[in-house]
């Protein structure tokens, strides 16, 4: 960890520590801790021995906001409470997980009005893409803005907007099980 600041608090260790401890440029620091570029062999190891000295964990968000996105998509479910929303998120969350990106839940608590919102806020935050439960079919024009900015999931509502959506046909469902259930002895 680097040095306390005037209030006492650790700082964190930047970049610039970690190469000034393993006497190279940030310029290679950079390139040894984020596997680009070349990097002899030698410098790689006195990188990673000085980030692990100082505790140096990269900054996602630097490094997204200097590439222009960050890492994220918005999840927005009707009622997170909702076991139904809550297993949706969680194998939203491992996918994402797994292709580097983080998940943003906020539940609109079927309210059109803060789903609204909610949408409007993750859009600002530049988010990757959304999910969204709508909460009502009646007034969707910040889903089609949505749509419209970046990649736009729906799920358990189509509203037939120009984006993907992710339903499932319950009267269709339920129709197929009482017919089987009908033919069963």
């Amino acid at each position: 960890m680097a040095e306390g600041s005037e209030q006492g608090a650790p700082r964190r260790a930047t970049l610039k520590d970690v190469a000034a401890l393993a006497g190279v440029s940030r310029a290679t620091a950079a390139r040894a801790l984020n596997s680009y570029g070349y990097v002899g062999e030698d410098a790689a190891e006195k990188v990673r021995a000085a980030a692990e000295t100082l505790g140096y964990h990269g900054n996602r968000v630097a490094q997204a906001l200097r590439q222009g996105q960050l890492p994220l998509v918005g999840f927005v479910p009707g009622d997170i409470q909702n076991p139904f929303f809550a297993r949706v998120a969680h194998d939203i969350d491992v996918e994402l997980r797994g292709k580097r990106f983080s998940l943003i839940i906020a539940s609109s608590e079927e309210d059109l009005t803060q789903e609204r919102a909610l949408v409007g806020n993750l859009l600002a935050l530049n988010v990757r893409g959304l999910i969204v439960a709508p909460a009502s079919d009646a007034d969707h024009r910040h889903l089609v803005q949505a749509a419209g900015e970046m990649p736009l999931v729906l799920i358990d509502r189509d509203l037939n907007l120009p984006c993907d959506s992710i339903t499932v046909d319950n009267q269709g469902g339920a129709c197929e099980a009482v017919a089987w259930l009908s033919r069963s002895p």
